[in-house]
């Protein structure tokens, strides 16, 4: 709430402008609230355990990790290409799909 604000002269400014204040609406988005503003925190810890190697971790949490970080490794894929995927359905194959088989 914003209580700077007389509720009969701007109502929305007296009940959001609190919100508005301390929220920035992000540039990629038209709407924001709190769901969003919720969303956006969880996604940032999220990033930031994915992000941080801790010894003694269990196999799992390693795995998800490394998969992330191969994930995000765009330098890698570009270089790439699609070469580890062509491999890879060549071995669990076969594929009427892959060059040479149709």
């Amino acid at each position: 709430m914003d209580r700077s604000v007389d509720p009969c002269h701007d109502f929305y400014q007296y009940s959001c402008g609190g919100w508005e204040a301390t929220n920035v609406i992000p540039g990629h988005t038209e709407t924001f609230d709190n769901f969003e503003a919720g969303q956006d925190d969880v996604y940032i810890m999220l990033k930031s355990i994915l992000e941080t190697v801790q010894l003694g971790e269990l196999e799992a949490i390693s795995k998800v990790k490394r998969m992330y970080s191969s994930c995000i490794d765009y330098d890698r894929i570009e270089s790439q290409g699609a070469e580890p995927l062509w491999n890879y359905l060549e071995r669990i194959g076969p594929w009427p799909l892959l060059p040479g088989i149709w």
